[in-house]
């Protein structure tokens, strides 16, 4: 998902058509392909995103990101997921792009994303573990 669409961040029934946009037969694919990799032993990963093109500040990025996780998590749910047998993984919180705003300083992209990283841990408690891909990027 991108935010380069749209000025807020996302409502949480905006996050929910952009899940479902795709065809139901594809998502519920998705959603049941975590339950046939529990019941053969293996662990799935859940891995919301969203595209860091646009010019949004690196706060709007930390506010989609929660919402975006905080649906899947529901999505999840609904679905009767174990939870307790998957893993989150997140990604780095970082303005777009195209932010005309100063870089933030590797010090704030960490604390903004240990923040994201807690606050998600609350949405979720069950998950067991939460991992996260980071990338070099250059913030000077």
């Amino acid at each position: 998902m991108t935010l380069a669409a749209c000025k807020a961040t996302p409502a949480m029934h905006l996050v929910y058509i952009g899940l479902c946009c795709w065809p139901a037969t594809v998502l519920l694919k998705l959603l049941s392909g975590c339950l046939e990799l529990q019941s053969c032993g293996l662990v799935p990963i859940v891995e919301p995103e969203l595209l860091i093109d646009g010019d949004h500040t690196i706060e709007r990025f930390a506010a989609a990101s929660e919402e975006v996780i905080t649906c899947c998590v529901q999505h999840l749910k609904r679905r009767h997921v174990c939870l307790e047998a998957c893993l989150l993984k997140l990604q780095m919180v970082i303005p777009g792009t195209d932010c005309i705003q100063p870089k933030p300083t590797p010090q704030q992209i960490a604390q903004q994303t240990f923040d994201v990283m807690q606050r998600s841990a609350g949405v979720a408690p069950q998950f067991p573990a939460l991992a996260m891909y980071t990338y070099c990027i250059q913030c000077t």
